[in-house]
């Protein structure tokens, strides 16, 4: 393989240097991010746990006003205070 610059040839063992401290880079940043995703893991998982809560709170409130709305025959908003 030859590579042309303005002076010559780019011998390969300066491409090959390069990958290599780029692989090496790689890695390092492969381990940041592994890690940064072992410690959102927890709090991704309470997140949805919450959430699921407010969910449900919310679809049963909507269930209990849509009965009183059938049962007083009328389509108006039910008030909870």
């Amino acid at each position: 393989m030859r590579f042309l610059t303005r002076r010559g040839r780019v011998a390969l063992s300066q491409i090959l240097t390069a990958r290599a401290n780029v692989l090496m880079n790689v890695a390092a940043v492969t381990a940041h991010v592994t890690a940064i995703a072992a410690k959102a893991a927890p709090v991704v998982t309470n997140l949805m746990a919450i959430s699921c809560g407010i969910i449900g709170l919310l679809r049963t409130r909507g269930g209990h006003a849509e009965g009183e709305r059938q049962q007083r025959g009328d389509d108006s908003a039910v008030s909870h205070a």
